[in-house]
């Protein structure tokens, strides 16, 4: 009956894997905005399994490394199955060297994210609790997800629409560029101040209600972009402060 306590966060994983299947196959029958959709999704799974797992004591080896499958698949291949899909329904994509330009960046972000997830499991934490390094693979999907929802929405009446697709390689692999730097992100933890834990409840509430009712993705990309730019600059302080105190070694985080 203990053993019952893993049952929870391994089921939120387990559909986190099978939305990211979901995903997958609805690209590639072109149903891109329920692809995106999924993707979303998965990432309130991805948070869902950890709180689980933590308010139920089911911590696990195994947990972390099924964890590292999930995430693989809905923040790997699914995003890179949505955009490289939507690549190939225009015919300049469609055939030739543009098509395999195209499946190049796709494996660029796939083989990095990969390594983004390998390295998060295997590497000694230099930063403590409070930071990690890199993009997270998470945070990846939810700014492919979000991105292509908002851009699809407003720029596809737009002249340039069409022009503006063949700057998804370089999305791809700038993505996978940042998972895999130095670049340290905060943890996303409830803070100390009364008002701050209210403006990140308020947040976090919102964020389940526009995903699950797959409403307002500018929102879920505004706060996407902004978690990784005022992330960044706040772990850089942190990253600094920690240095001239000699409390930082070399090996880095995941």
């Amino acid at each position: 009956m203990p053993n019952l306590r893993y049952l929870p966060p391994n089921v939120a994983t387990s559909a986190s894997m099978l939305l990211g299947m979901l995903s997958i196959h609805l690209s590639m029958h072109g149903q891109f905005k329920l692809a995106a959709w999924c993707i979303l999704w998965c990432v309130l799974l991805d948070k869902l399994d950890g709180t689980l797992a933590r308010l139920l004591h089911a911590q696990s080896s195994f947990g972390v490394e099924f964890d590292s499958f999930a995430d693989f698949c809905a923040f790997g291949l699914a995003p890179a199955s949505l955009l490289a899909q939507h690549m190939f329904q225009y015919p300049q994509f469609a055939a030739g060297a543009p098509r395999i330009l195209v499946l190049c960046a796709a494996g660029f972000y796939v083989v990095m994210a990969s390594a983004r997830l390998a390295r998060y499991n295997v590497q000694t934490a230099a930063l403590g609790d409070r930071l990690f390094y890199g993009l997270p693979s998470t945070l990846s999907g939810a700014l492919l997800g979000s991105g292509y929802l908002v851009a699809v929405q407003h720029l596809s009446a737009v002249p340039s629409g069409s022009t503006l697709v063949s700057l998804i390689p370089l999305v791809l692999v700038l993505n996978g560029v940042l998972m895999v730097t130095r670049i340290p992100l905060p943890k996303l933890r409830l803070g100390r101040g009364r008002w701050w834990r209210v403006f990140q409840i308020g947040n976090i509430i919102g964020v389940y209600v526009c995903t699950a009712l797959m409403l307002v993705p500018e929102y879920l990309l505004l706060l996407s972009v902004s978690y990784w730019f005022i992330g960044a600059y706040y772990g850089f302080q942190v990253v600094r402060a920690m240095k001239a105190e000699g409390r930082l070694c070399g090996a880095g985080q995941g």
